[in-house]
């Protein structure tokens, strides 16, 4: 089982870890990858989660999948919580991504963002 997680976004990376296998914890801690200072982040988990994993979505979303237990209730738990808000430019390219008009995009949108969202009908 995991007594430990980590995930890395592109600058931070970011921890939740126990004494031993048959405790949990809460608490999340972030690292600056570049100044190596620790910090524990304001959000912590919402309820204590067993042999968990980590990840990082576009560097903003966290998600914590795991184990949770509380008498007479075993399940897998997700919790998901934004560490970092979202660059300007990746919600423009979700937006565009989930344009249903994708014939009026290939004439008004750069063919380098285009190539992005692999919508570039002319390679």
């Amino acid at each position: 089982m995991n007594c430990e997680s980590f995930a890395f976004s592109s600058k931070f990376g970011y921890l939740n870890c126990c004494r031993s296998v048959f405790s949990s914890s809460n608490v999340i801690w972030k690292i600056d990858l570049e100044s190596l200072e620790w910090f524990k982040l304001d959000n912590s988990l919402k309820s204590r989660i067993y042999a968990h994993n980590m990840a990082v979505m576009a560097d903003s979303i966290l998600y914590v999948f795991g184990l949770y237990f509380d008498v007479p209730i075993c399940a897998y738990k997700l919790e998901r919580f934004m560490v970092q808000p979202p660059a300007i430019y990746r919600l423009c390219l979700e937006t565009l991504a989930r344009s249903q008009s994708e014939r009026n995009l290939t004439t008004s949108v750069p063919v380098s963002i285009l190539d992005e969202l692999n919508i570039n009908k002319t390679n």
